[in-house]
């Protein structure tokens, strides 16, 4: 996850020192004008219904996000507003960076935030100025755009090998599969030494390397350009900080962790699974933690499950060796076998008596004599 350090500025001044600061070359500013949200357009690359966050905002900090998103697009460093001296210095501070984080998050087509930023209060008897000071990755807009036209190309790409789908649920899929097999997660020994890019979608689908959030932000940023509405979603798991999306499809939202489905098989980038590919909430939080969960949109469809879907899928009212054998009929080409088993007692004994009967990877050859299996809540990988 990426962290956002605030370091905060209170400087209080007499009238007549405010002036005279003002005029020095020390401090310059231009007050940031108001726009409407649906102006906010970063490098051309509009998403879906990016506004989840900004519409969970009061009045006040939706303004700021409107502000804040004016400055980012034209590089502002110095992020200035005139304020009125109702609210003491705590409540704008909070307003910000509450703000500051809905911004980012509704838009991961911004990747050349820095991970610090700095809030300043001027304050004279007769007004108030409040600046959001930011670090910008490059401070060339034209290098921005550049870099911008480098993640573009990239999206257009994915684009081109997803042309065969003809549902959304089939795009997700599709985009699901190459983001987790492209990207190679970033391997780190202390989490403040992570790079910014990172985090970014920028550093997952142009340097082919990132984080979870980083993946998240791909994966949300590709989708959106197929209007496929997604939500950015952060808590923790394995008591880290961790990053999925909520995908709306069909008017029910979905949970999908594509960083939890590539790093099972981090030894072959190329073996991708699907434990957490349109799960509910239920599902998730067997091993996820949720931040601020009843704000965000209630998973509990499953329609769209990637082993309901499928039918992948094997009850207590199945015949398990026929309904395997059907399963692995349907995935004999592919390098794994996916099988999602509930309410089934003594399960690996029956998956080796049946891979054995049916001579899965020819499971019966003298060189085989085991199988190698990953038990995700109630889903079982084999891998051949």
């Amino acid at each position: 996850m990426k962290k956002i350090f605030l370091t905060l500025a209170f400087c209080i001044l007499a009238t007549i020192a405010v002036t005279k600061y003002a005029r020095s070359e020390k401090f310059a500013y231009n007050m940031v004008k108001d726009i409407e949200v649906s102006d906010i357009k970063i490098n051309n690359m509009e998403i879906s219904n990016n506004t989840f966050y900004y519409s969970k905002l009061n009045d006040n900090q939706k303004k700021y996000y409107r502000v804040i998103a004016n400055g980012v697009m034209s590089l502002d460093k110095n992020i200035t507003m005139e304020i009125t001296k109702e609210n003491n210095f705590d409540v704008y501070k909070n307003n910000i960076e509450i703000s500051l984080t809905a911004f980012l998050n509704d838009h991961p087509e911004v990747f050349f935030v820095g991970d610090k930023y700095e809030v300043l209060l001027i304050d004279g008897l007769a007004f108030k100025i409040l600046s959001l000071k930011l670090e910008y990755t490059s401070e060339d807009i034209n290098e921005i755009h550049k870099m911008g036209n480098e993640l573009k190309k990239q999206i257009d790409l994915i684009n081109s090998k997803i042309t065969s789908a003809n549902t959304d649920y089939e795009k997700e899929l599709l985009i699901h599969d190459l983001i987790a097999t492209d990207v190679s997660y970033y391997k780190y020994q202390d989490y403040d030494d992570i790079p910014v890019s990172k985090h970014t979608a920028y550093g997952a689908l142009v340097d082919k390397s990132a984080v979870c959030d980083g993946i998240t932000k791909a994966f949300q940023l590709v989708l959106g350009q197929n209007n496929i509405e997604s939500i950015f979603v952060t808590g923790t798991t394995e008591n880290e900080a961790h990053a999925w999306c909520k995908v709306k499809l069909d008017s029910a939202y979905y949970n999908v962790d594509v960083t939890s489905d590539k790093t099972l098989n981090s030894q072959n980038k190329n073996l991708i699974v699907h434990s957490y590919f349109n799960v509910t909430d239920e599902e998730i939080l067997k091993t996820h933690i949720m931040d601020k969960k009843d704000e965000l949109p209630e998973c509990k469809a499953v329609k769209l499950n990637y082993y309901v879907y499928n039918d992948y899928l094997i009850g207590t009212l199945d015949n398990f060796e026929y309904k395997l054998k059907k399963i692995i009929q349907s995935q004999n080409n592919k390098p794994l076998l996916e099988i999602n088993i509930e309410g089934i007692s003594n399960v690996s004994s029956k998956l080796v008596q049946s891979l054995y009967d049916l001579n899965f990877n020819n499971y019966k050859t003298n060189n085989v004599t085991k199988i190698s299996y990953n038990k995700i809540n109630d889903n079982y990988i084999i891998v051949k």
